[in-house]
């Protein structure tokens, strides 16, 4: 199924993620609107993907900016907007960069600014986005607001600013979809787990630390996917026949994978991060043993869901 004639809205979408996002919407046919801080670097993300991306400058710390770009958005198209993918974040080198060294201190520890260095820039800036991006899909009776979220919502990960962050993505996408049922419009929150961004190449994967959170972080993100097949999935949504199933709710990108049979880029088949024999073998990385019976267990045995966020929340819990 083609996305011409949907009206889509990415934001932070200069790179990473939003640009898998933009490059897999404008690649089925999808008008795509992306945001960020320069214009030099959108207008060469938007030429590189091709197809109909049209770059606006919004710094989503002002309020201003991010209504201005609604009010362009409403007078290109009358009013159309089909999805809002929520992408845009401040903190990715506060959280695994140079500054990294302090995000990881206790909360006592850090500067009290680290909370909005954290959550203006995504959190905050997600609210706003929706706001005004409601205001156009609810008179025409359709929609839907996609918040790019972590299961750092659910089980501890980098700091408590970050945590708390995500676990209020979620809960945001949730208390969206409650008061907008009956408007047409759905609001979910997308969990993509570890992606090879270029920021995280730069200061994960290429750098040489003795860092235990970098560390840690490499054998995360070395087996992780890249933002093309983030894009896919959320590409998928906007054409998903029964997403009125999946509002409100909280969804793991590798399961709309598997519904959808998407792959990555390359061809290959991405295993579920709900995988039985890759939670083992992640729960034994640090000791480096490998369980003998591990070779026999099928990569396609899947945990459950609910079974799967409850182990989350456990190991959250449990430090």
């Amino acid at each position: 199924m083609s996305l011409a004639g949907r009206i889509t809205l990415v934001t932070g979408a200069s790179r990473g993620i939003g640009r898998g996002c933009a490059k897999a919407l404008a690649n089925q046919g999808a008008t795509v609107y992306i945001t960020g801080r320069k214009l030099e670097t959108l207008s060469k993300t938007a030429q590189e993907i091709g197809g109909d991306v049209i770059p606006v400058v919004c710094d989503h710390s002002d309020d201003n900016q991010v209504e201005n770009l609604f009010k362009q958005i409403d007078s290109d198209n009358s009013g159309r907007l089909d999805m809002i993918v929520n992408n845009c974040y401040a903190a990715v080198t506060t959280l695994l960069g140079k500054e990294s060294s302090q995000a990881v201190d206790k909360f006592w520890e850090q500067p009290p600014q680290i909370w909005d260095t954290v959550n203006n820039v995504g959190l905050r800036a997600n609210y706003i986005a929706s706001v005004f991006a409601a205001r156009l899909m609810v008179p025409r009776g359709a929609g839907l607001i996609v918040n790019m979220s972590s299961p750092g919502g659910l089980t501890y990960l980098f700091n408590t600013a970050y945590g708390v962050g995500k676990a209020a993505q979620d809960r945001m996408a949730q208390d969206f979809n409650v008061e907008l049922r009956g408007t047409g419009v759905q609001a979910l929150s997308i969990w993509p787990g570890a992606v090879k961004t270029e920021l995280i190449v730069e200061n994960v994967l290429e750098v040489e630390s003795d860092s235990k959170l970098i560390t840690n972080a490499k054998k995360g993100f070395e087996k992780g996917q890249s933002t093309e097949w983030v894009g896919k999935t959320v590409a998928a949504l906007l054409k998903d026949p029964n997403i009125d199933s999946k509002a409100g709710r909280v969804i793991w990108c590798h399961d709309i994978a598997d519904e959808f049979d998407i792959k990555e880029v390359d061809g290959s088949h991405v295993t579920s991060i709900r995988s039985l024999k890759n939670s083992i073998a992640a729960a034994n990385m640090q000791s480096g043993a490998t369980p003998w019976y591990l070779p026999f267990i099928p990569e396609t045995l899947l945990i459950p869901s609910w079974l799967f966020k409850i182990g989350l929340w456990i190991r959250g819990n449990k430090f």
